[in-house]
C-alpha cells in the first residue's frame, strides 16, 4: 500500500514555498546577527534571545522544506510517467 498526500495546486504552482523559505532563511540570519551585535556591545540576554528565536524559525521552517521535497518529487514522478506512456504508445 502506497501512502499518498495531497497537496494543493497552489503550493506548487505559485512558488509560495520558495518565498516563505526565502524568507525565514533571511529572518534566521539577520537573528543571529543582531545576536553577534549584542554580545559584542555586552547585552547577553538579547543576544541569547536571538539565538533562540533564530532556532526556533530554523525549526518551523523543517516542515516547510520537507513540503518542497514532496511537491518536488511529485513533480518528477508526474514527468516520468507522461514520459513512460509517450514512449509506449502505439504508432498509427
Amino acid at each position: 500500500m502506497e501512502l499518498s498526500i495531497n497537496i494543493p495546486c497552489w503550493v506548487c504552482s505559485s512558488g509560495l514555498i520558495v518565498i516563505v523559505w526565502l524568507f525565514l532563511r533571511l529572518v534566521i540570519v539577520a537573528g543571529l546577527l543582531f545576536s553577534a551585535y549584542a554580545f559584542a556591545t555586552g547585552s547577553l540576554s538579547a543576544g541569547l534571545s536571538g539565538i533562540g528565536i533564530s532556532l526556533a524559525l530554523a525549526i518551523a521552517g523543517a516542515p516547510l522544506m520537507a513540503l518542497g521535497t514532496i511537491a518536488t518529487n511529485s513533480k518528477r514522478q508526474t514527468a516520468l510517467i507522461a514520459l513512460q506512456t509517450w514512449t509506449n504508445a502505439p504508432i498509427d
